[in-house]
């Protein structure tokens, strides 16, 4: 039942309450926990927002360097392995960030601090990502293949020019 349903006075033998001042108080009192609970929401998706697009941000500016040595290679491989670290924790913080601002919209708690049109973006960054980390790998070992094989040469070229 609704608080504006409720009758706007009840009458109990000889006393009539009015009710009427009691639901205004009422349902400003739900608005005001209720904007009160969309700017938490909003603040904890809107962190969560951003820790996810910094951390695609970072990974794929590592991710898109040229590969031209080993020390190369081993940055490609860290930052494939953090993103298999975080995976998981992504994924399953993208769906709720989503859904927080489908219900921020759903009650008319709209902020203007741009969050609401940077959720869009959330998914669409994170598969790009990850469509960058599969093209990677499929042409990782073509790649790192060539590459592990001529710094490897080089090196024991370089060995065994000191050696000798």
């Amino acid at each position: 039942m609704q608080i504006r349903e409720l009758p706007n006075h009840y009458v109990l033998e000889s006393v009539d309450i009015a009710t009427e001042s009691l639901k205004i108080a009422l349902i400003q009192e739900c608005r005001s926990r209720q904007r009160t609970f969309g700017l938490a929401l909003n603040k904890k998706s809107a962190t969560d927002m951003d820790e996810i697009y910094a951390f695609i941000e970072n990974v794929s500016k590592r991710l898109s360097r040229p590969i031209h040595d080993l020390d190369d290679v081993r940055g490609t491989m860290e930052a494939l392995r953090e993103i298999r670290e975080n995976e998981i924790k992504i994924d399953m913080t993208v769906g709720p960030i989503e859904e927080s601002y489908s219900v921020l919209h759903k009650y008319s708690l709209l902020f203007k601090d741009g969050n609401t049109e940077r959720v869009d973006g959330l998914a669409y960054a994170w598969k790009n990502l990850n469509t960058q980390v599969s093209q990677l790998y499929y042409f990782s070992n073509h790649i790192y293949s060539k590459v592990i094989v001529s710094c490897f040469s080089v090196e024991m070229l370089e060995q065994n020019y000191f050696l000798s």
